[in-house]
């Protein structure tokens, strides 16, 4: 006997014993499956989404902490060259003290 006919003989029996119900257990199955296929889909497609909606806003958050980093660095500078300036100033009103303390003890 063939394998061909072995299976012929095994469907033949379960139709005899389960019948209908067989084939309405073969139909919820295969909508079972379609509809898990879909909402399979769906969430993938979903979870894409979401994740170049979470992309986008990063890039997005990182482009602003960029340009805040590059204003605190500008106002740094700005605050640094006040600072220096200031003490050059210093430096220079020391001098000069000490020019007039010269000249005075001459």
């Amino acid at each position: 006997m063939s394998k061909e006919e072995d299976n012929h003989k095994l469907e033949a029996v379960k139709e005899l014993i389960f019948g209908q119900n067989m084939k309405e257990y073969d139909s919820k199955f295969a909508k079972l499956e379609s509809l898990i296929t879909k909402r399979h889909e769906d969430q993938k497609k979903s979870l894409s989404d979401s994740y170049q909606k979470l992309k986008d806003l990063i890039q997005q958050q990182n482009k602003e902490l960029i340009s805040r980093i590059n204003k605190l660095e500008k106002l740094l500078d700005a605050k640094s060259v006040e600072l220096n300036q200031s003490k050059t100033d210093k430096a220079t009103l020391a001098q000069l003290l000490h020019e007039i303390a010269d000249k005075l003890n001459a």
